[in-house]
């Protein structure tokens, strides 16, 4: 559980949004039992692209890191992103959405976790008025 909810929190950390902005941060999380946990993150945004990339120190010393980035341009987009857990394995992600026509949307999405299983989804809207 404590993985899933580490790896959860990196890819969620590198949700990017596309602002022209660049941030830092740095948290410390207390426990129930006392124990601590140290994130810290940084991302930066210009001209339709974005990079983020943070870590998390857990109390046991041990550390996952993970980076991700998103482009867009000319009705499309694309993110991706890793995370790297203590033990050296690393999970991977990337999606595209793509406008094809007003109201006509397509994307796909792959997934590797960090024992090498592949993941991949599409789909596509269409709005009728």
């Amino acid at each position: 559980m404590r993985k899933i909810t580490l790896i959860t929190f990196l890819l969620g950390a590198m949700a990017i949004t596309p602002v022209a902005i660049a941030a830092e941060a740095q948290k410390t999380l207390t426990g129930p039992k006392g124990q601590t946990a140290t994130r810290s993150g940084s991302g930066n945004c210009a001209d339709g692209s974005c990079t983020r990339s943070g870590s998390v120190a857990g109390p046991r010393g041990k550390t996952a890191t993970g980076s991700g980035s998103a482009n867009c341009a000319d009705g499309s987009c694309t993110r991706s992103g890793s995370v790297t857990g203590p033990q050296g394995k690393t999970a991977t992600g990337s999606s595209s959405i793509t406008r094809n026509a007003p109201g006509d949307w397509s994307s796909q999405g792959t997934a590797t976790g960090r024992n090498g299983g592949t993941v991949t989804r599409s789909g596509s809207a269409q709005r009728t008025p």
